[in-house]
């Protein structure tokens, strides 16, 4: 039953869908869960549109700064491998080092094909790090922000997860 789509959302790790690739897992994560049934919500008349209304064009965001935060889009793993044993500083001011770059793996899905990996930092044991996008800072690479989430037993790795369309 492990290997089943229909398997508990217990065994379900960030690890297991992003080898699927990101389109299919959402879907196949969503399909699996038991979602609580609720009441029909009564039928309503649908509002008529409101009439749009000319707004002004937005302005210009200004040029990129030295101390501009770095886009994980931009990033990639060749980025962060000659940076493993590194220290990475968190706004929050809880010190981690890069202790893993993982391997690269392609996917193809119905809606491209992307690139995954992962990167696993390791944060002073007791630190509780909340699973949230973190400002990192790092001596060369410079500011930058990650979704970093706690794995294991203990607060002490912390994991973000890459997939880009390639």
């Amino acid at each position: 039953m492990e290997n089943s789509p229909h398997a508990p959302a217990a065994t379900w790790t960030r690890r297991r869908i992003l080898g699927w690739g990101s389109a299919g897992a959402a879907g196949s994560l969503v399909a699996s869960m038991a979602w609580p049934s609720h009441e029909a919500a009564p039928v309503t008349a649908a509002k008529p549109p409101t009439p749009s209304v000319p707004t002004a064009p937005l302005p210009a965001s200004p040029p990129p700064t030295a101390t501009a935060t770095a886009s994980a889009r931009e990033m990639c793993r060749e980025d962060f491998l000659p940076h493993l044993q590194s220290s990475f500083r968190l706004k929050a001011g809880v010190d981690c080092t890069l202790a893993e770059v993982g391997a690269a793996a392609n996917h193809v899905t119905s809606v491209g094909q992307f690139t995954c990996f992962t990167l696993l930092f390791k944060a002073p044991l007791g630190s509780a790090v909340p699973s949230e996008v973190h400002s990192l800072l790092h001596d060369k690479m410079g500011a930058m922000d990650l979704f970093l989430s706690p794995v294991g037993r203990t607060t002490e790795h912390l994991e973000a997860v890459f997939s880009q369309r390639i």
